[in-house]
């Protein structure tokens, strides 16, 4: 969106954000079971690649005479996500499982900025490591009287706040013509995954 308030000194500002990110996530997973009767409690570790990404754009004038065109692009993408989780389930049958599950978890992510007017373009890109929680439920399903589980799963992840939103503006005083701030916002990171999976049981 492009805001109209002034930052002073004739500085008009853009803002970027609301970014929304999608994709892909493949990965393994280990962990252990323990049951007591009807009831399954264990603890699991898993890593994943992924190709997580979402960007948002704005244009606007600045308050140049004449006018001068503005814009400016902002990009998450999520590389890596992992989580080590407790889990706690309930045998609806012998061979099916539903169970709920949470812990921590933890992704490594790239925030980057472009922006452009008539001086030239602008580009920054900060990557960081990011811990937060996850909570998801799904269930298992033993086959054909075997080792072999079939696994469906949602998980929501929350890492915190997102990291702000990032103010582009025409600054006449700076080497190329642009500032850039990053401000601090209410949203929050977060990413919700459905997976399906194979898993094997050793006995």
């Amino acid at each position: 969106m492009v805001t109209p308030a002034s930052l002073g000194g004739g500085l008009v500002p853009l803002e970027v954000g609301g970014i929304k990110p999608s994709g892909y996530v493949a990965g393994f997973q280990a962990g252990g079971n323990w049951q007591s009767g009807k009831y399954v409690g264990g603890l699991e570790i898993d890593l994943s690649a992924i190709g997580i990404k979402g960007s948002a754009s704005a244009s606007g004038l600045d308050n140049s005479i004449p006018p001068v065109p503005w814009s400016g692009a902002a990009t998450d993408k999520f590389d890596l996500l992992g989580s080590a989780r407790a889990r706690l389930g309930y045998l609806v049958r012998p061979d099916l499982l539903v169970y709920g599950t949470g812990g921590l978890a933890w992704t490594r992510l790239e925030q980057s900025m472009e922006s452009v007017n008539s001086a030239g373009t602008f580009a920054a890109t900060t990557p960081t490591w990011r811990t937060g929680w996850v909570a998801g439920a799904g269930g298992q399903l033993r086959l054909w009287d075997s080792n072999w589980i079939a696994r469906l799963e949602y998980l929501h992840y929350d890492f915190g706040k997102s990291g702000g939103t990032y103010q582009g503006f025409v600054d006449p005083n700076g080497p190329t013509g642009i500032g850039i701030t990053k401000l601090d916002k209410a949203g929050r990171l977060t990413t919700d995954v459905v997976r399906a999976g194979i898993d094997y049981k050793f006995d």
